[in-house]
């Protein structure tokens, strides 16, 4: 099994909950994507902190699923509708 987890923070004009939602309905449509979850920041602590807008988990039966994903439409749909609209992004890939 191969994992990701990303978290993003979005521009002050961007709507992360309209972004959310369309990611979910891309997302769920992959075939290569075992398991998915794209989640609204809560945004609980202190604001000083910096905190995520959403986060997206994404399980992938394999290091090559995911390879194929990177390569696929949705991908790229996700791309064009998050550009110009993140702020900033931290992923990690591991097995699990």
């Amino acid at each position: 099994m191969f994992r990701t987890i990303s978290l993003v923070r979005v521009t002050e004009d961007a709507d992360a909950a309209a972004i959310v939602g369309e990611m979910r309905r891309i997302y769920e449509a992959e075939p290569q994507i075992s398991q998915v979850t794209v989640a609204l920041g809560r945004r609980l602590l202190d604001p000083q902190w910096p905190q995520a807008s959403y986060s997206i988990e994404m399980e992938f039966a394999t290091e090559d699923d995911w390879r194929k994903f990177r390569e696929s439409p949705s991908h790229e749909a996700i791309h064009h509708l998050t550009a110009g609209k993140v702020e900033s992004m931290m992923t990690t890939q591991y097995d699990g």
